[in-house]
């Protein structure tokens, strides 16, 4: 990989393991939905505004754009809340499951006929899932789990979706599903309650998260995909949920149990076999 490659896959790797803990000190100051409002918003407003002035912004709102805002905010949304349950280490651990579903749903969506390395790679997969569930059985970590896999179902979905719109300039969807998706994320918040507290400390995390691991962050994606393909990113890029469980512990003191390595060993074989012959998604495959 040449020197600009390896410059962004650091950046993207350093900025989606840093929006974890972003978003986990963010949570206490907010309600999980209002903190990914403002979130998609501040990020979506830092990819439209340079695309107007350049007269680059073409804000569509039809089905599509539509359908696949929603399956942002669903997955952002039971990701964040997620979050409130499990720390960041579990969270990217289980957020980057997202490849085992998006196989299925390539063949529904698509009509793509998946390998033989596919199917057996999805099934070592969820032997993996299983595995790390089996860490939380009777505790309330348990529902975050869950939480956070309808997340990755959702991720799965509109990172399929996204190929739909293949047509359309890739920044200017990505700015558009924020802008649409923070008004469904908001429009959920009201009627749940919003809960937020201005603080210093709050206004820093909500930077982190919607520059830093938002706009950044699928801006460097694209970068990545752009220079190395799909498949070879999509390996490569395992190594965030690898380093947020290393910061997990040296910022939070939260050590992996043994049970909980076993099964992200697992878990990371049968996506990497899954992805040896991969679908081509394209477009935002990158953290919620």
């Amino acid at each position: 990989m040449s020197k600009k490659t390896n410059a962004y896959l650091l950046i993207y790797i350093l900025s989606a393991s840093s929006n974890y803990f972003f978003v986990k000190s963010g949570l206490s100051y907010s309600d999980p939905l209002t903190l990914m409002a403002l979130r998609y918003a501040l990020a979506g407003a830092s990819l439209a505004i340079p695309l107007a002035a350049l007269h680059r912004l073409d804000p569509i709102i039809d089905t599509d754009m539509l359908l696949l805002s929603a399956f942002t905010a669903a997955s952002t949304g039971f990701w964040a809340i997620g979050l409130t349950y499990v720390d960041p280490g579990t969270s990217a651990v289980l957020s980057y499951t997202m490849p085992l579903f998006a196989v299925p749903f390539s063949m529904i969506m698509l009509h793509e006929s998946p390998s033989r390395g596919n199917v057996i790679g999805v099934i070592v997969g969820f032997l993996g899932v299983m595995v790390y569930y089996i860490s939380f059985l009777g505790s309330v970590e348990l529902i975050g789990a869950v939480f956070t896999v309808i997340n990755a179902v959702f991720w799965a979905l509109y990172s399929v979706y996204f190929r739909k719109l293949g047509n359309r300039e890739p920044m200017n969807v990505v700015a558009m599903q924020m802008l649409i998706s923070s008004l469904m994320l908001i429009a959920v918040a009201i009627p749940m309650g919003i809960r937020i507290r201005l603080q210093p400390m709050f206004l820093l995390d909500l930077a982190g998260t919607s520059l830093v691991g938002g706009s950044a962050l699928f801006l460097f994606w694209n970068l990545i995909i752009n220079h190395m393909g799909v498949s070879r990113a999509v390996s490569v890029v395992f190594l965030v949920p690898a380093l947020t469980i290393l910061l997990n512990y040296l910022v939070l003191g939260r050590a992996p149990t043994t049970l909980e390595l076993i099964g992200a060993t697992i878990m990371f074989v049968g996506i990497y076999i899954s992805q040896r012959r991969s679908l081509n998604i394209k477009g935002p495959t990158s953290s919620p």
